[in-house]
C-alpha cells in the first residue's frame, strides 16, 4: 500500500533532480529510529516525495536528511531536521516541544543555569531549565558522571552539550590560560593523532549516552582569550585554541550526531556559542575564560545591592535559538498576537537603583512631583517613538525593598525587581501617568504596597483601584496590593486591561487607593503591543 509523504528542501541548486533521502521516524526506539525511507528519490523544484510504506508512521514527525548526491554536476549538500511531513502529500512544518531542557557542560554551563533572581525557579516560558554541571569537568568526567546530567530529565528533553573546554585548555593552552600564564596557545592540529582521537571518541560517547534520555544538540565551546594572548592579534586567535578545536571537533560531530541543530547556511551548530563570544569578547571575565561578570545589571557602587546574574549573552543566544528551532515562545509576550513589549519599572532613589529589572532592556524610570518626560522609551525590539508623561501633585509615598524575592519571576509586569519598589498614592494626591504613541494591545499595571517576610507584614485591606483611559474613555479595575507569598502572590496584585488608542495614541494609567486603604499603589506597567 502506498503512503507517499511529501516535503520541501531549502537551497536546491539549479538542474539538481534527484538525490539521496534517508526518512527516519523522529522517535527512539530502544536508543534506535525506525528508518522508513533510504534510497535515490527524484526532486521536483524544490519538492520530494517518497513512500515510506503501509507501516511507516509520521504522526510524531520525521527526521529527513539527504546528502552526498551529485547530479548534473552540482552537489547536494546535508539536508537536516526537516521535520515537515505529513502522510497523504501535505507539508507541515513541525517544531519539537520540550518539557525540559538541561544544560551539559562544566563551570561556563553552571554560570549559565544556576540563576540568583528566580528566572530558572520555575518553567520559564513553558520550559524547565536545568543542569547538572560541576566546576572544572572534562569530557572522560561528564561521561563518568553522565547521571548528573540524565538524572535531570523530566517528560521530553533536550540536553544541550557545551563540553570540551578544559580539555581544549589542558591540550592546547598548558599552564593556565590567565593574563601571562607561561608556555603557548596551540591549535588542534599540534596534538597526535591519538589524543585527536580519544577525543573525538570521548564526544561520541557522551553524546550516545545521553541520547538514550532524550535528544541531544551539541554546540561549540566558548571564545577564550587563552593566556591573553588571541585578543590582540587581528583575527583573535581565530585558528588558535578552542576556534580550531571546534573546526575539529563540535563543528562536524554536530553534523554527524546531532544533525537537526546544524545550520547548513553557516556550516556550524545552530548553537554557535564560540561565534557570538568571539563577537563579544567584553563578555569576557578577566580570567578570560568564564562569563560570570556579564551581568544582566550592574549595581552602583555604595547601595548595598547584589549585581544581577552573570552569563548574560551566552543566555540570551541558548534563548534565541531555542526560540527559533522549538515550540518554546521566541518572544517574552504572545508573538501569534503582540508584536511588540514595553516594561516600565517604576520607583526612585536606591530601590529603583539597586534592583532594576531583570530585562536589560526594560525601562527604570524615577518618578517625582514633577512633570518628567520619558521620550523613545526602549522596547524588547529596540527603541520607540512612544513617550511617557509623568503628572504628579505631589511626591508619591516611596515603597522599597518589598520582600518579593521567593516569588514566581516573569517577564512582564511580574518581574520580582520591579515590583520590590514603587510609589503609593493617597486618596488626595493625582497622581498620572500618561503614555502617547500607542496603538493596541494589553496594559498590565502591578502595586505592591507591603509584603510578608523581612520583617514586613501581609495586609489584606490593601488594595488598589487603577484608572485606565484610552479611546474608549474611562475604565476602572481593582486588584490587591499586598502578597503573603502563598495564597495572595504577585500575580493576583497584576491588572490587565486590553486597550485601543489607535485613533489618539493616548493611554493614562491612574492608581488610587481603594475604599478602606490608605494608598494606591503603582510598581510596573507592562504594555504589550499588537
Amino acid at each position: 500500500m502506498s503512503n507517499v509523504v511529501k516535503f520541501t528542501t531549502n537551497n536546491v541548486p539549479a538542474g539538481l533532480n534527484s538525490m539521496y533521502v534517508r526518512v527516519e521516524e523522529d522517535v527512539l526506539t530502544q536508543g534506535v529510529r525506525s528508518v522508513l525511507y533510504s534510497g535515490v528519490a527524484t526532486v521536483n523544484g524544490n519538492a520530494i516525495e517518497v513512500n515510506i510504506g503501509e507501516n511507516g508512521v509520521v504522526g510524531n514527525g520525521a527526521i529527513v536528511s539527504a546528502d552526498n548526491y551529485t547530479s548534473g554536476g552540482a552537489a547536494f549538500k546535508a539536508v537536516y531536521g526537516h521535520t515537515v511531513i505529513e502522510a497523504g502529500g501535505g507539508v507541515v512544518p513541525v517544531l519539537k516541544t520540550y518539557d525540559t531542557v538541561v544544560g551539559v557542560g562544566d563551570s561556563i554551563t553552571a554560570g549559565e543555569y544556576d540563576l540568583s533572581g528566580g528566572q530558572y525557579d520555575n518553567p520559564y516560558r513553558g520550559i524547565n531549565f536545568r543542569t547538572g554541571a560541576q566546576y572544572g569537568t572534562t569530557l572522560f568526567q561528564m561521561i563518568e558522571n553522565v547521571t548528573d546530567f540524565t538524572s535531570q530529565a523530566e517528560g521530553r528533553t533536550l540536553f544541550i552539550v557545551r563540553a570540551g573546554i578544559n580539555d581544549c585548555n589542558t591540550y592546547l593552552s598548558a599552564g593556565g590560560v590567565g593574563d601571562g600564564d607561561a608556555g603557548s596557545v596551540l591549535a588542534w592540529s599540534d596534538l597526535s593523532p591519538s589524543d585527536q582521537e580519544l577525543t573525538l571518541n570521548r564526544y561520541r560517547q557522551l553524546i550516545s549516552l545521553l541520547q538514550e534520555v532524550g535528544d541531544v544538540a551539541l554546540s561549540t565551546i566558548t571564545y577564550c582569550d587563552a593566556k591573553g594572548q588571541l585578543l590582540p592579534l587581528p583575527d583573535k586567535g581565530r585558528y588558535l585554541h578552542s576556534g580550531s578545536w571546534n573546526d575539529n571537533t563540535t563543528v562536524p560531530l554536530c553534523q554527524e550526531l546531532t544533525p537537526d541543530w546544524f545550520n547548513l547556511e553557516t556550516g556550524r551548530p545552530i548553537l554557535d556559542y564560540y561565534q557570538v563570544t568571539y563577537d563579544n569578547p567584553n563578555s569576557l571575565d578577566s580570567d578570560n575564560l568564564h562569563f560570570y561578570d556579564d551581568r544582566t545589571f550592574i549595581v552602583p557602587e555604595g547601595l548595598g545591592y547584589s549585581d544581577g546574574p552573570g552569563s548574560y549573552t551566552i543566555r540570551e543566544e541558548t534563548l534565541k535559538q531555542l526560540g527559533e528551532n522549538t515550540t518554546m515562545s521566541p518572544t517574552p509576550f504572545d508573538n501569534s498576537r503582540y508584536a511588540d513589549r514595553i516594561l516600565v519599572n517604576i520607583g526612585r532613589g536606591n530601590g529603583l537603583d539597586g534592583r532594576p529589572s531583570f530585562q536589560r532592556w526594560a525601562n527604570n524610570l524615577t518618578v517625582s512631583s514633577a512633570n518628567e518626560l520619558y521620550e523613545n522609551l526602549q522596547s524588547y525590539n529596540g527603541a520607540t517613538s512612544i513617550s511617557m508623561q509623568v503628572n504628579f501633585s505631589s511626591n508619591g509615598s516611596l515603597r522599597t525593598n518589598l520582600f518579593t524575592e521567593e516569588q514566581v519571576w516573569d517577564e512582564g509586569a511580574g518581574d520580582t525587581n520591579c515590583c520590590s519598589s514603587g510609589i503609593g498614592s493617597n486618596s488626595s494626591g493625582n497622581h498620572i501617568i500618561e503614555f502617547n504613541g500607542l496603538t493596541k494591545g494589553t496594559v498590565s499595571v502591578v502595586g505592591i504596597d507591603s509584603s510578608e517576610g523581612n520583617g514586613s507584614f501581609y495586609d489584606p485591606t490593601a488594595r488598589t483601584v487603577f484608572e485606565i483611559v484610552d479611546d474608549n474613555g474611562l475604565r476602572t479595575i481593582e486588584v490587591g496590593s499586598s502578597i503573603n507569598g502563598q495564597s495572595v502572590t504577585i500575580q493576583d496584585c497584576i491588572a490587565n486591561v486590553d486597550f485601543d488608542s489607535s485613533i489618539n495614541g493616548f493611554l493614562s494609567i491612574r492608581p488610587t487607593p481603594s475604599t478602606g486603604s490608605t494608598y494606591g499603589s503603582l510598581n510596573a506597567i507592562c504594555i504589550d503591543l499588537e
